[in-house]
């Protein structure tokens, strides 16, 4: 299956999620020792920075996560990576059997974008979890997608 044509439709959803949330919320958790909406927004921007980086480099290196200080910063960031991401998997270079080290095991760059897909997705339900808890709507193309 050919996951990247999953990504700009997740990160679409990703993007709705961001319209639902305001720079007040960030400092909000869900409660007893989950993150806050910025570290949960600092994870999921390090966690796709690692990705991209994955496929340029050969080798996956998780880095530190740093919460973003706004919503605005944390856009700026998703759409920079969006874009890099986009042109790395379209670019006439990208070989999908190239191997990608993991520090576990080794992948195809297929399957890293599948295993990227994978952790779009639960980004994805974890944040329709925050927004209800604070009593949001759940954008719809979320709901539909996510549950």
């Amino acid at each position: 299956m050919d996951y990247t044509t999953w990504i700009p439709g997740l990160h679409s959803m990703r993007n709705a999620v961001l319209d639902a949330v305001t720079d007040e919320d960030l400092a909000f958790s869900p409660g007893r020792d989950a993150l806050t909406w910025a570290a949960l927004l600092g994870q999921a921007i390090a966690t796709q920075r690692d990705y991209l980086r994955s496929f340029t480099r050969g080798v996956m290196v998780w880095s530190e996560p740093i919460p973003p200080a706004s919503l605005a910063m944390a856009r700026r960031l998703f759409d920079a990576q969006d874009d890099e991401l986009v042109a790395i998997l379209t670019s006439s270079h990208f070989d999908p059997k190239a191997p990608i080290d993991r520090p576990d095991l080794t992948r195809t760059a297929n399957e890293q974008i599948e295993a990227y897909v994978q952790f779009m997705l639960m980004f994805l339900a974890q944040a329709t979890v925050y927004l209800r808890a604070q009593g949001r709507p759940v954008p719809p193309s979320v709901a539909a997608n996510i549950g």
